[in-house]
């Protein structure tokens, strides 16, 4: 997706050759050179926010401190190389306080934004308040054990997806989950809003 995003640097440019077509509101004159989201991810965007945990790792670790590795593309290598790498430490680093859950957080980010600046769908996922209904298993009384972690929708895909434990859940699914496992009532899902319905 990264080298995708250089093709859609100047989507948003070009003389209006229509006159009909609706005009954005706000002052005339001339336009940005370019598309300002494909700008910012190539400008830096997504370097930044990976480069966080590179520094934070290397702090951990004693190492030094992150080299200059020279433009976006050289940069942007460099710190994915040294991710997966150290990626091993970081998931058993039980000593050190290593975010994992705010660096997944940032991919997921950073994948959307670039998906949204490619196909032009700038619609972002956002988390419910509502536990995910998966099942785990069961717990050791002999009760249905569930997920309960965090879920988001996804308005591109009118879809939900539990961060924990990855299931994609579709909204009758989730419905008829939560009945079973006693986190919705009879009377909550007769009334509940479709969360795929615009």
């Amino acid at each position: 997706m990264w080298v995708r995003l250089g093709e859609h640097l100047e989507r948003l440019t070009g003389v209006r050759t229509d006159p009909d077509l609706p005009r954005h509101p706000g002052p005339t004159g001339s336009q940005a050179p370019g598309d300002l989201a494909v700008i910012s991810l190539r400008a830096g965007g997504v370097t930044s926010k990976l480069l966080v945990h590179e520094e934070d790792w290397r702090r951990q670790l004693g190492w030094t401190l992150t080299p200059w590795r020279g433009d976006q593309d050289e940069t942007l290598a460099g710190v994915l190389r040294f991710l997966r790498d150290n990626l091993h430490w970081a998931c058993h680093a039980h000593e050190h306080d290593v975010h994992l859950d705010m660096l997944s957080t940032d991919l997921y980010e950073l994948l959307w934004d670039m998906t949204g600046a490619i196909t032009g769908d700038r619609r972002r996922p956002h988390a419910l308040s509502l536990p995910c209904p998966a099942s785990t298993g069961t717990d050791p009384d002999g009760t249905p054990a569930v997920c309960g972690g965090t879920l988001w929708f996804e308005p591109r895909h009118n879809r939900l997806r539990c961060r924990s434990c990855r299931q994609i859940i579709g909204h009758q699914q989730w419905v008829d989950i939560s009945l079973a496992a006693g986190l919705l009532t009879p009377d909550d899902a007769a009334h509940l809003p479709d969360f795929t319905s615009p």
